[in-house]
C-alpha cells in the first residue's frame, strides 16, 4: 500500500491522477495536529487575556470618588455637630453638603459600571443606599433645626411681651399680686430655660418648659387684659412648638449619629483596595506564566520545525523509491486486472446459479400456495358431483316409474289395481322429491361447482398474470392489480392476518411487470412471516398506494417483530438472513433491492423493534419512464463506485 509521492517521476503510472488518496491515518493525525494548534493558541489567548490590564481610568476615578465621599462623611459628621452648637454656620454649611454628597454618590455608580468588580457590585448598593438614607434624614434634622433657630428669636420676644404685659396690669390686692409675681418668675426661669433648651436639647429643660407654658396657659386671673391674652395664647403656641421641633431634630441627629453609612463607605474602601491589590498580584503571575509559555511555544516549534525538515528529506527518500515503483505498475494493472476479471465472471456465474435457487425456492412456496388455494375449490366441486351422482339415482328411478305408468296407460289390457298401484308408486317418488327439493339442491349444487370453477380460473388466470412468459418485455403496468394477484398467491400465507387495502388513483408504470410482481411477492411473503400473534385483532399488514410527484409509491407495513437497529443496514446484502438454516437464502430483498434499482427506482425500510416494519417502494410514473424502450429491459444505475451492477437472474433470464 502506498500512501502518496510528494514529486510524481514524470507523466503517466506516476501522475497525480494516479496516486493514491491520503489513508485515513494520515487524516487523523491532520486533525490531531489541528485539535492541539487550536488548544496550544487557546491556552495562549487565555493567558494573555488574563494579562490585560484592568481600567485604569475607571480605577482612578473610583479610587477617587472613594476618597471624597470619605472627605465628605467626615465633613458631614463635624458639620452636623457644629449645627447642634452654632446654629447659624452649621445649618448653611450642611445644607451646602448635601448636593455634593449626592452628586459623588451619582458619579460613584455611574463609575462602577465600567469596571468588573465584586465588591463593587455586593456592597455600593447597600452603602449608597445608606448614604441616601442619611441624606435623607440630615435634609429633615437641617429643617427642624432651622425652624428652632429662626423662631427662638420669636419666642423670646413673646417671653418678654408676656412679662411687659404681666408687670403693667394693674394689682388689686395682695392674692393677686403674688399670683402675679409667681407667673412672672415661671415665665422668667421658662424663657431662659429655652434658650439653653436650643442648645443642647437637654430633655429634663423640655419637660420643664412644657409644664411652664401650662401654667402659663391655663392661668386665667379676672383682671386680664387684651394685651395679655394675646401674648400668653402666642407664647403657648410658639413655645410648645418649638420645643418639640427641638425634641425631633435631637432625635434625628440621633438617628445620624447612628447611621451605618461611614461603615459601609470603609468596607466598601477596604474590599476595592484588597480586590486590586489581587488583582494585580494574579496579573504578575500570568505575566510569568505567558513568558515561559512562550518559551515553550518557541521551543516546540523548534522542534516541529526539526522534525519537518526530517520528513522533507524522508519524503524525497520515499519519492524516489515511488518513482521506480511507478515504472512497473502499469503492468502489475494489467496483470491484477486479469485476474479481478477472471474472478468477476467466476462471481457472476456463482451468482447467477445463487439466484436461480432462490428463484426455485420461491417458485416452490408459490406453487405449495397454489396448489393449497386450488385444492379448496377442488375439493368442494368433487363434493357437489357426489352429491348430484346421488340425487340423480332418485330422478333415474322416477323416471323408470313414470315410464311404466305410461307403459300401462297405453296397453288397454292393464288391471286396473295395478294401475292404481303404479299411480301411487309415482305419486309417492314425486312426493318425496318435492319434499327434499330435489331439483333446487342439483341447481345449488351446480351453481356451487360452477364458482369452484370460477375460483379455479380465477387463481390460474391470477398466476398466467403474475408470471408472464415475457419476463423482460417492458409494458404498462397497473401497480394496484399486480398487488391484487400478489395478495392472491399469497392467500395461504395471510391466514390469520388482516390485510388492509388504501389504494389510491395511481398513474400507469412502465416496468416489467412479473419482476416487479417479484418484489411485491417478496415483500408481502417477508411481512407475514414477521407476524408471529395471528387471529382477529392481532395480525396487520397493511397496503398503501399513492401518487407522489412523478413518482408511485407502493408502501407494505406490518405489524410484527420488527428489525433490530444493527440489523437493519445489512437487511439488503446478499446472502444476509435472519432465518433459521434452510427457511432463507438471504437473497430476496438482496434481488427486490437489485429489480427496483434497474427499474430506477427506490426501496426505502423503516423498522422498530417490537412495533412493525415499513418497505417503501418507489416506481417512475409512465411520463417518467418513457424513454425506456418496449423490447429492452431496465437500463441497470451506477452503484456507488460508479460501475454497473451485475443484472440479477431475475432480469437476464425469462
Amino acid at each position: 500500500m502506498f500512501r502518496f509521492a510528494l514529486r510524481p517521476a514524470k507523466p503517466g503510472a506516476g501522475s497525480p491522477a494516479n496516486r493514491p488518496a491520503l489513508p485515513i491515518r494520515g487524516w487523523s493525525r491532520i486533525g490531531a495536529a489541528v485539535l492541539v494548534t487550536v488548544l496550544l493558541l487557546g491556552a495562549l489567548a487565555f493567558v494573555y487575556w488574563k494579562t490585560r490590564p484592568l481600567d485604569e481610568r475607571a480605577v482612578v476615578e473610583i479610587s477617587g470618588q472613594l476618597r471624597a465621599l470619605k472627605e465628605l462623611e467626615a465633613r458631614w459628621d463635624t458639620l452636623l455637630l457644629r449645627s447642634a452648637t452654632d446654629t447659624e454656620r452649621g445649618y448653611e454649611s450642611a445644607v451646602n453638603l448635601v448636593p455634593m454628597v449626592g452628586k459623588t454618590l451619582r458619579a460613584l455608580q455611574q463609575s462602577s459600571t465600567r469596571l468588573s468588580s465584586s465588591t463593587l457590585q455586593d456592597k455600593l448598593p447597600d452603602m449608597i443606599g445608606a448614604f441616601q438614607e442619611k441624606n435623607a434624614v440630615t435634609v429633615r434634622f437641617l429643617s427642624e433645626s432651622n425652624f428652632v433657630t429662626t423662631s427662638l428669636p420669636e419666642a423670646q420676644q413673646w417671653f418678654i411681651e408676656y412679662l411687659s404685659a404681666l408687670r403693667t396690669t394693674r394689682r388689686v390686692d395682695e392674692t393677686t399680686r403674688q399670683a402675679l409675681l409667681n407667673l412672672d418668675r415661671v415665665a422668667t426661669q421658662a424663657a431662659a430655660d429655652l434658650g439653653a433648651f436650643a442648645i443642647d436639647g437637654s430633655t429634663e429643660r423640655a419637660r420643664s418648659i412644657n409644664d411652664a407654658l401650662t401654667a402659663i396657659g391655663e392661668a386665667r386671673p379676672d383682671y386680664t387684659t387684651a394685651r395679655l391674652t394675646i401674648a400668653r395664647e402666642a407664647l403657648v403656641k410658639l413655645g410648645r412648638e418649638v420645643v418639640s421641633r427641638k425634641q425631633l431634630s435631637v432625635e434625628l441627629f440621633k438617628v445620624i449619629s447612628e447611621s451605618t453609612a461611614g461603615q459601609e463607605l470603609d468596607a466598601v474602601i477596604t474590599g476595592f483596595e484588597t480586590e486590586l491589590r489581587v488583582a494585580a498580584a494574579e496579573q504578575q503571575r500570568y505575566r510569568t506564566a505567558l513568558i515561559w509559555y512562550a518559551a515553550a511555544l518557541l521551543a516546540l516549534l523548534a522542534y516541529f520545525g526539526w522534525r519537518l525538515a526530517q520528513s522533507y528529506r524522508m519524503l524525497n527518500q520515499v519519492n524516489d523509491d515511488l518513482k521506480d515503483i511507478n515504472e512497473s505498475l502499469d503492468r502489475r494493472v494489467t496483470a491484477r486486472t486479469a485476474e479481478l476479471s477472471s474472478a468477476l465472471a467466476e462471481l457472476q456465474q456463482s451468482e447467477t446459479q445463487l439466484i436461480q435457487s432462490e428463484k426455485m425456492s420461491s417458485l416452490g412456496q408459490m406453487v405449495a400456495g397454489v396448489a393449497h388455494e386450488i385444492n379448496t375449490p377442488l375439493a368442494y366441486v368433487k363434493n357437489n358431483l357426489g352429491m348430484v351422482d346421488d340425487r340423480l339415482g332418485t330422478i333415474v328411478d322416477l323416471i323408470e316409474h313414470f315410464d311404466q305408468l305410461l307403459r300401462m296407460l297405453q296397453s288397454t289390457d292393464t288391471p286396473e289395481q295395478q294401475l292404481r298401484e303404479q299411480f301411487a308408486r309415482v305419486d309417492r317418488d314425486l312426493e318425496a322429491m318435492r319434499n327434499r327439493n330435489t331439483l333446487g339442491e342439483l341447481a345449488l349444487l351446480v351453481q356451487d361447482g360452477l364458482h369452484g370453477i370460477d375460483r379455479i380460473a380465477e387463481i390460474v388466470l391470477n398466476l398466467k398474470d403474475f408470471s408472464r412468459l415475457d419476463r423482460l418485455k417492458v409494458q404498462v403496468f397497473d401497480v394496484n392489480q399486480g398487488l391484487e394477484s400478489t395478495l392472491l398467491l399469497a392467500r395461504h400465507l395471510l391466514k390469520g392476518v388482516e390485510v388492509r387495502k388504501l389504494f389510491g388513483t395511481l398513474p400507469p408504470v412502465l416496468c416489467a411487470a412479473s419482476q416487479v410482481n417479484q418484489v411485491f411477492l417478496n415483500l408481502v411473503t417477508n411481512a407475514a412471516q414477521a407476524i408471529e400473534e395471528r387471529g382477529p385483532g392481532a395480525g396487520l399488514i397493511t397496503l398503501t398506494t399513492k401518487a407522489v410527484g412523478h413518482s408511485v409509491m407502493i408502501e407494505v407495513r406490518d405489524n410484527g417483530k420488527g428489525i433490530p437497529p444493527d440489523v437493519l443496514p445489512r437487511i439488503f446484502d446478499p446472502f444476509f438472513t435472519t432465518k433459521d438454516t434452510g427457511k432463507g437464502t438471504g437473497l430476496g430483498l438482496s434481488i427486490s433491492f437489485k429489480i427496483i434499482d434497474q427499474h430506477r427506482g427506490k426501496i426505502l425500510v423503516h423498522s422498530r423493534p417490537g412495533e412493525g416494519t415499513t418497505f417503501t417502494v418507489l416506481l417512475p410514473a409512465n411520463q417518467s419512464a418513457a424513454s425506456v424502450e418496449d423490447d429492452d429491459p431496465p437500463a441497470p444505475a451506477a452503484t456507488a463506485d460508479g460501475s454497473a451492477p451485475t443484472m440479477p437472474a431475475a432480469l437476464s433470464a425469462p
